[in-house]
C-alpha cells in the first residue's frame, strides 16, 4: 500500500504522538486509504505528507516531506514482503547530480512551486 500511495519504491515515515505535529502551513488534507488508516497530504501540491491509523494516536509523517529527513534515520522496515529484489543495489550505482543533467540558462525552469523550506516559520 504505501508503494502506490507514494509512488515509490517505499513510504519513508517517522512516527509521533499526533498531537506533537505541527503543520506550518495550511492543513492536511486526507484520504482514508483503508477502513483503519488514513493517509494525509498537501491539497493544494499533492505531496504525501502522512499515514496513521484511525484512532491510535499517531501520526507517521513522510520524511521526504520534512525541511531536514537526514534527522530522521529509519530504525525498522515495515511491508517487506514488498521488497523489491534489486534494491539492496541502488545505492551501489554510479549516479549524477540533478543539476549535472540540465544545461546552467534551463536552471531556472526547474524551481521548485512546492513549499520552500527556507521562509518556514517556527
Amino acid at each position: 500500500m504505501c508503494q502506490k500511495a507514494v509512488g515509490g519504491y517505499f513510504g519513508a515515515y517517522a512516527s509521533s504522538r499526533a498531537e506533537d505535529v505541527v503543520w506550518t502551513r495550511g492543513e492536511l488534507s486526507l484520504f482514508r486509504s483503508s477502513e483503519v488508516a488514513e493517509r494525509g497530504f498537501c491539497g493544494v501540491c499533492g505531496t504525501p505528507l502522512s499515514f496513521s491509523y484511525r484512532g491510535s494516536g499517531r501520526l507517521s509523517v513522510s520524511t521526504g516531506s520534512l525541511d531536514d529527513p537526514a534527522a530522521f534515520p529509519p530504525g525498522v522496515a515495515h511491508g517487506i514482503e514488498g521488497r523489491v529484489p534489486f534494491f539492496a543495489d541502488i545505492c551501489e550505482l554510479e549516479g549524477t547530480r540533478t543539476e549535472d543533467d540540465i544545461p546552467a540558462d534551463e536552471m531556472v525552469r526547474y524551481r521548485s512551486r512546492q513549499h520552500p523550506d527556507h521562509d518556514t516559520e517556527r
